[in-house]
């Protein structure tokens, strides 16, 4: 039996079309936007992208800083996908980032296209998150910076273990038939 998907391969194009046409927008006035008005994982993702650029010393304090906060699995991970992040950008860029020095309360119009793609990324479907990741990095960098952005979202969560210092404890239930 043969199926005729053409309807259906319409449907789904009309709703990527849909979805890439749609303006991924925060729910906070950007015009004067400021790092205290963004969600907590906003401002710990900003502030380790501006203090990482700053250089080596930049990047020795992100680390410390996360191993301080969190435990030493999600310390690893969140730094990790900081740097792949970075290391995307870098190569699969589609323009390079404009980043407000730490002194500056502000963001820079690339810094609020970044806390819309983290908006995404910790709300909506992978599709989506892919969708928003394009107005940043071109095709071949796509699956590398949602990766990265995932993941660091991921283990920033941790914080709320009971003991960012002790890893949460998970029961593994087993049925074997």
């Amino acid at each position: 039996m043969i199926f005729d998907n053409s309807e259906a391969t319409e449907t789904m194009k009309k709703q990527a079309e849909s979805l890439a046409s749609k303006r991924y927008e925060p729910p906070f006035d950007s015009t004067e936007l400021s790092v205290a008005q963004l969600p907590f994982e906003h401002q710990i993702a900003l502030w380790s992208l501006r203090t990482y650029l700053k250089g080596p010393k930049g990047e020795g304090k992100v680390k410390d800083q996360f191993y301080k906060a969190l435990s030493a699995d999600s310390a690893y991970q969140t730094y990790e996908a900081l740097e792949s992040m970075i290391s995307t950008f870098q190569r699969h860029g589609k323009r390079s980032l404009w980043f407000n020095c730490l002194c500056k309360p502000t963001l820079t119009p690339d810094e609020i296209e970044l806390t819309k793609f983290f908006r995404v990324v910790q709300t909506d479907t992978l599709f989506e998150i892919r969708e928003s990741a394009r107005s940043l990095v071109k095709n071949d960098g796509i699956d590398a910076v949602v990766y990265a952005a995932l993941t660091m979202f991921t283990a920033l969560e941790t914080r709320h273990t009971k003991s960012a210092k002790t890893p949460p404890t998970l029961a593994l239930s087993t049925t074997i038939h």
